[in-house]
């Protein structure tokens, strides 16, 4: 048990808690306690809160589970460990349904107090490793989304089929028909294109290629192909892990004015030939 472990006895006996105060002599505990639930949450209220909480089921003043639900909404970061000198499944079992971390019948011996100390704050140091991933994972999630909501190419992340994230770019250029571009359905896809795109996606899904760059045209709403607005995009594809699970980063980019230029530059170069043999 590290140096500050902060735990806190609740009980009316007195010779319990001199019994576990000499139980714990020695080792690297800060030790205090009380012998109603009043007390407990006046400690509560003005001291930084406890490591650990020995409670008696049995209080003069409340019923420790009602003092243990009070820990569990205001301290949850707070183990309690259930003592009691009536020993039944039935309170064990309401103990942990309740929240408890454990559950110790009077009398136990040292040995015993001191193994279920341990785990505990063994299990409390895994508690606080595990969130203080999710927070280091939260905030980088955010810079990603920072970051991918202000360039100017539409990102999507998918896996088996399932949209997990997509910007606001990517909303704009797609549309309403996302899902179904997710879901492989080429309803919307031009003709022409169609035979491409099936190709490079069976390959990719099977896993014969890791990573695709392909365009092709698409129709932004279930309308017919002549009342439907026509774009180009250019789009590339690639297996990445996302939250520890393997997942498919797509980066989408409108290149539909860039073809349209071509088209234009295409149309014009046999006038300009004649022009300059003239």
């Amino acid at each position: 048990m590290s140096a500050g472990t902060r735990v806190l006895i609740v009980d009316d006996e007195p010779e319990f808690c001199s019994v576990v105060r000499k139980f714990l002599k020695g080792e690297t505990y800060e030790l205090y306690s009380v012998d109603c639930g009043q007390d407990a949450l006046h400690l509560f209220g003005e001291a930084p809160a406890f490591d650990v909480v020995l409670l008696d089921l049995n209080l003069p003043d409340m019923n420790g589970f009602k003092l243990m639900g009070y820990l569990a909404e205001h301290f949850p970061d707070t183990l309690v460990v259930i003592i009691t000198g009536y020993a039944s499944l039935e309170s064990a079992t309401e103990a942990l349904r309740c929240g408890a971390y454990d559950y110790l019948t009077k009398p136990f011996a040292r040995e015993e107090l001191l193994k279920t100390l341990r785990n505990a704050m063994t299990h409390k140091q895994v508690k606080d490793a595990h969130r203080q991933s999710l927070l280091a994972l939260n905030d980088s999630e955010m810079c990603f989304r920072n970051l991918v909501e202000n360039i100017l190419s539409g990102v999507l992340i998918v896996r088996n089929q399932e949209l997990l994230y997509q910007n606001t770019v990517q909303k704009d250029l797609f549309g309403p028909i996302t899902e179904t571009v997710i879901a492989c359905e080429y309803k919307h896809i031009h003709p022409d294109d169609i035979e491409k795109l099936k190709g490079i996606v069976n390959q990719f899904l099977s896993g014969e290629i890791s990573s695709v760059e392909t365009d092709f045209r698409f129709y932004i709403s279930a309308n017919l192909e002549g009342q439907s607005e026509q774009r180009w995009v250019l789009s590339r594809a690639c297996c990445i892990s996302y939250r520890g699970e393997a997942a498919i980063l797509i980066n989408t980019t409108d290149i539909s004015r860039l073809k349209e230029l071509e088209r234009l530059v295409v149309i014009e170069r046999p006038a300009d030939r004649r022009s300059m043999s003239r």
